[in-house]
């Protein structure tokens, strides 16, 4: 058996492609923010200003009926401030972001000349020639939340694309998420190796997809650190896990959610050359990638290879991940793969694609440690 250790250094599923836009988060809790003008659009980017925390002073002679029920309504957080005349250049102060709804194009054009001359980020609506920044679509799980762009091209397609994310993301997500930072600091106490905190933060990530915003759900989460704290201190050494994902199609948006989030979390990508390239883009970046060269025979040394190989990287602690292509001869070699591990009580995962498990009987299981996740 060839096996081949891709480095970080390596063209395969580290490199990013090419960005039309950074995405970047700005902090603008008690910063100043200016908008100008009163339109329905105005409205909508002062809104998003202050639910960010924002100080927001909104310059316009006139305002639309949805701008006066926006400041009628008041916000959360953040404060507003309406200043009945038009923007002018003291007007951008120190402000850490300026918005405009331009009425022509030689507004539009003093309006970015006059932050940039300021080093302030701007945002001209429906004018990106003038504007710094963009907004894009958004999935609000604060503290999580998922912004996505089309550079403008597709406004359509990037709300189609949050509403997607919107029903994929629970809105208890928003509760476990602050529920995390509060304990933040106890886990980088409790447990102070790396390894370990990851491993925590894995289940953690587990449990907060699959239970509802409940205390059932909290207690659940504290009986999971003390139990990772627990074995800590009882074990100085931390074993760890494979899952086997199977890989059914070339077609990347066909994997469960299961098998993306097991390919995300996982410190060693063991995968063969059967493994379709769209898949192993969806792999976590920082993980290591080792390629196993695929043969058409069942070769039990060759099994005793891949076991020795998932051993070693358990043993150190390591999440391994083996994206099997299930095609042809390689079903076989996968099936006897299984059996071996499962003969020395490794604990196995076995995440099926939805395709295969459509189509095929379910895996015989030997061993008690494994499970099976479709």
């Amino acid at each position: 058996m060839h096996i081949v250790s891709k480095k970080p250094s390596e063209p395969i599923a580290q490199r990013f492609g090419r960005l039309a836009k950074l995405p970047v988060f700005l902090d603008l809790a008690n910063k100043q923010a200016l908008v100008a003008g009163g339109s329905a659009a105005a409205a909508w980017k002062a809104e998003l200003l202050a639910a960010a925390g924002a100080n927001v002073h909104i310059y316009a002679p006139q305002i639309s009926p949805e701008m006066q029920a926006f400041l009628e309504y008041g916000v959360i957080v953040g404060t507003l401030t309406h200043h009945a005349k038009n923007w002018t250049d003291t007007a951008l102060g120190d402000s850490a972001i300026a918005i405009a709804d331009a009425e022509d194009e030689d507004e539009a054009r003093r309006f970015s000349e006059a932050t940039k001359a300021r080093g302030i980020v701007c945002n001209v609506i429906d004018r990106p020639r003038y504007s710094t920044i963009q907004f894009g679509a958004i999935v609000n799980r604060s503290p999580v939340v998922v912004a996505i762009s089309t550079d403008g091209a597709a406004p359509v397609l990037g709300q189609a694309i949050r509403r997607r994310i919107e029903t994929l993301l629970p809105s208890a997500l928003a509760e476990w998420a602050a529920f995390a930072q509060t304990i933040r600091e106890r886990v980088k106490c409790q447990l102070p190796t790396g390894q370990r905190r990851r491993h925590f933060w894995e289940c953690f990530s587990d449990l907060a997809f699959g239970f509802a915003s409940d205390g059932l759900a909290r207690r659940s989460a504290e009986e999971l650190l003390d139990s990772h704290v627990k074995r800590a201190q009882e074990n100085s050494t931390m074993n760890g896990r494979i899952t086997f994902v199977d890989v059914t199609t070339d077609e990347a948006d066909l994997l469960t959610l299961r098998a993306l989030r097991a390919m995300q979390m996982a410190d060693v990508i063991v995968f063969d050359d059967l493994v379709p390239s769209q898949v192993l883009e969806l792999t976590r970046r920082e993980a290591r990638h080792m390629l196993v060269r695929q043969y058409t025979e069942v070769d039990h040394a060759q099994i005793d290879s891949i076991d020795d190989i998932a051993m070693k990287f358990m043993m150190a602690g390591k999440h391994v991940v083996v994206l099997r292509s299930t095609r042809l001869a390689s079903v076989r070699k996968a099936d006897a793969e299984m059996i071996v591990v499962e003969c020395k009580g490794i604990p196995v995962e076995i995440v099926a694609s939805a395709t295969r498990a459509a189509v095929a009987p379910a895996p015989r299981v030997h061993a008690r440690t494994a499970t099976v996740v479709v």
